[in-house]
């Protein structure tokens, strides 16, 4: 096998994005905007970012770093006319508290609010809590304008949102009868061999992949598809995106992770034609399915 198997392809319909050094944490996709938002992690110097990336130019517009603190904040969720990050309660504990609207075009500040704690949205509008004891607000994301002040069981239930047209795979696990078939195929055409899970999509005409394959701590990949029954105790994973048009071509295979211990939930997701994914954990991917 060859070893360029494993490296990235450098297909023309594949637009990378990073975003410095930092890992991408969380994601978030507002649909109204096709927009996502996404929050980066630099643990060695304490740093959180925020940044939006167009989907539909597949380009990031802003970032924003705040200047008051560096490292003990979160995103929270996404309006069509705010971007919501969360402050913590304290450093030792995970609860959030303080409230941070940022512009979702330009990431600028709306508005901010150390003592409200997001709840959840309300329609339009988003439910927040206070250090007033039992006491709820229901206000305007744009510009933290107060709606309505009311007791916690007078609350407004969540709304339901609509679908914002995301599709994830489906985990199939080596004791489905499906996984076996779908086995055969991988590595009949990539003489790569798999172990743990598949994640599974068809999507306009293409068939959407990630697996996982050993690699080795001494990264002789080919170990790993020569001996393909042996014992995984001293190895680690290598994670894979296939993807496949609708006449069987291989249109990308490329690396999400090495060294991984263990596998993730949700590799890739697809939004309006766009195979969305991560590589190595630093780097946006955007595939369109023509």
């Amino acid at each position: 096998m060859a070893l360029n198997f494993f490296n990235r392809q450098k297909a023309t319909a594949v637009q990378s994005i990073r975003f410095g050094e930092g890992n991408i944490w969380k994601i978030i996709i507002e649909s109204t905007l096709s927009t996502l938002f996404i929050e980066t992690r630099e643990p060695e110097k304490r740093q959180v970012k925020f940044h939006a990336v167009d989907l539909k130019n597949k380009k990031a517009i802003w970032e924003y770093t705040d200047t008051e603190e560096r490292w003990w904040l979160g995103l929270e969720d996404a309006l069509p006319n705010a971007v919501l990050i969360h402050g913590y309660r304290n450093p030792k504990f995970p609860d959030h508290k303080g409230l941070i609207a940022l512009d979702p075009v330009r990431g600028k500040i709306l508005w901010k609010n150390p003592n409200w704690t997001f709840i959840n949205k309300s329609g339009s509008a988003v439910l927040v809590s206070t250090e007033k004891e039992d006491t709820v607000l229901l206000l305007d994301p744009k510009n933290g304008t107060v709606h309505q002040e009311m007791s916690a069981p007078e609350a407004p239930a969540p709304s339901e949102a609509a679908s914002p047209k995301v599709m994830t795979g489906q985990a199939i696990s080596t004791d489905n009868g499906t996984y076996e078939k779908i086995k055969s195929l991988v590595v009949e055409r990539t003489q790569l061999h798999l172990i743990e899970e598949i994640n599974y999509l068809e999507h306009n005409g293409h068939i959407i992949i990630s697996f996982y394959v050993l690699d080795h701590i001494s990264n002789d990949v080919t170990k790993a598809v020569a001996n393909p029954g042996q014992d995984s105790n001293n190895n680690v994973l290598t994670h894979m995106l296939w993807i496949l048009d609708k006449d069987g071509n291989q249109k990308i295979l490329n690396t999400l992770g090495k060294n991984l211990k263990g596998i993730s939930s949700d590799p890739f997701f697809v939004f309006d034609n766009m195979v969305i994914f991560l590589a190595d954990k630093n780097e946006l991917m955007i595939y369109g399915l023509e």
